[in-house]
């Protein structure tokens, strides 16, 4: 059995090496979650059902679940395998929506699943998702455009930005994701107890299709995704590394040869969040600089967050980063929001004063300036053809989600977007609760 040991990530860190070197135990995932309940340790050559699939590099992790790239030995095809942690209770979940959705006719957005099991380890049990292979995540593609300096192609940040209102109109359409939800505390920031449905729009949630990586052979799929690269796991006082630890850390694909972002779809990925009409997760989890402001300021808040998050990812396609950034607390949040976007409506100033009251940085006076957003596009060299994708993240971007646009308005505005009929009933169904 293996022994308790410290619990605390540095603790933990300080205690352990990696053969050879390497600051994998830093930047990689963190080591601590792998414990009863956590990350299922896993190694590279791993086979999972019975040798149904074979791991081969590691495609990337999450807060709940680590992703792998697999080979598929039964039908010879290359997958990704999520492992969910065992303590994970969004992982039926989004099983189950992913299921729902693709019987409601709405598969063009979300990944085909393949296959669901059951995994057993020192860690628990853990729900493996099988699904079809993707590419990079916008925000990998992003990143990796900025250490070049360089951005995105007009052409990708258009069917981009299209794609995700797309789906967001099917979605809302399907009345899958439409629950009014209640806060239980309005000062918790990040696992605020509530009743929501959403699609949890962000540039990682955002992945372009692989279809040029159909059925190649592992040495050219590897040309693409990169080689894996791993480590021993050891520790520096010799003894014995216990089973609930992986025996090597892997690093994430770094998919040094990918170039095919202008041929590529998109998939929304990562259901854990979403949930069909009335059945509600226990928390809704949210990255602080994505958050919307009604999840601050309001009682109640709907599915239109992901209207606020889709101009949030929108305005990071045409200049890289998100639209709030440094964000230690919540008064950092409140004083960008109120730059960025204009004066708070007069219901929520009260409480946002209260908010910034410890915080060092003064109440922002937004009759003095241009709004941060109008200034970034009047400042910047955009290319023309982007210029019309200003009033649709500022529309999308409005404060009171009553006021913001729809799906399927912003979609009416986008360059080269051709606007379908079937659409239209999106108003109504979107319109709803007043906040």
């Amino acid at each position: 059995m293996a022994k308790p040991g410290p619990t605390s990530f540095h603790a933990v860190v300080e205690a352990l090496d990696t053969v050879p070197k390497s600051n994998s135990l830093y930047d990689q995932e963190r080591i601590t979650q792998y414990r009863t309940g956590g990350y299922h340790p896993t190694r590279l050559g791993d086979t999972f059902k019975e040798g149904g699939y074979r791991i081969v590099p590691k495609l990337g992790w999450g807060g709940f679940a680590t992703v792998w790239l697999v080979r598929d030995e039964k039908l010879e095809k290359w997958a990704s395998l999520k492992i969910c942690e065992a303590r994970a209770e969004t992982a039926p979940r989004e099983v189950s929506v992913l299921e729902a959705l693709k019987h409601c006719g709405a598969s063009e957005y979300i990944l085909d699943v393949f296959d669901v099991f059951m995994h057993g380890g020192p860690n628990g049990s853990h729900v493996c998702i099988v699904t079809e292979l993707l590419g990079p995540s916008v925000h990998y593609v992003l990143t990796d455009y900025g250490h070049g300096g360089d951005k995105l192609d007009r052409e990708i940040i258009i069917r981009v930005a299209t794609q995700i209102l797309q789906g967001i109109a099917r979605f809302t359409r399907l009345d899958m994701l439409m629950v009014v939800s209640k806060l239980k505390s309005r000062n918790q920031q990040n696992n605020v107890n509530a009743v929501l449905g959403r699609v949890d729009v962000s540039c990682a949630n955002v992945c372009f299709t692989a279809s040029n990586l159909a059925n190649p052979s592992e040495d050219a799929l590897l040309d693409v995704i990169g080689t894996p690269a791993s480590a021993i796991v050891v520790r520096k006082d010799g003894s014995t590394l216990e089973s609930n630890l992986p025996s090597e850390v892997v690093r994430s694909a770094s998919w040094k040869e990918w170039a095919d972002e202008l041929e590529e779809d998109i998939r929304l990925i990562d259901w854990g969040e979403a949930f069909p009409l009335g059945e509600a997760p226990s928390g809704l989890a949210q990255p602080l600089d994505l958050s919307a402001p009604e999840t601050i300021f309001a009682d109640q808040f709907d599915h239109r967050i992901d209207l606020w998050r889709a101009g949030c990812v929108i305005y990071a396609l045409v200049f890289g980063i998100y639209p709030f950034s440094f964000i230690l607390k919540q008064s950092d949040l409140i004083g960008q929001m109120i730059e960025f976007v204009g004066r708070l409506p007069s219901e929520w100033e009260e409480k946002a004063q209260d908010l910034m009251k410890d915080s060092k940085r003064a109440f922002p006076s937004p009759d003095q300036t241009l709004p941060r957003l109008d200034s970034r596009f009047s400042e910047s060299a955009v290319h023309p053809d982007l210029l019309g994708l200003q009033p649709i993240i500022k529309g999308l971007m409005r404060f009171l989600p009553s006021d913001r646009l729809t799906a399927c308005e912003a979609l009416e505005l986008l360059p080269e977007y051709e606007y379908s009929a079937d659409s239209e009933d999106d108003e109504d169904s979107e319109d709803g609760q007043e906040l």
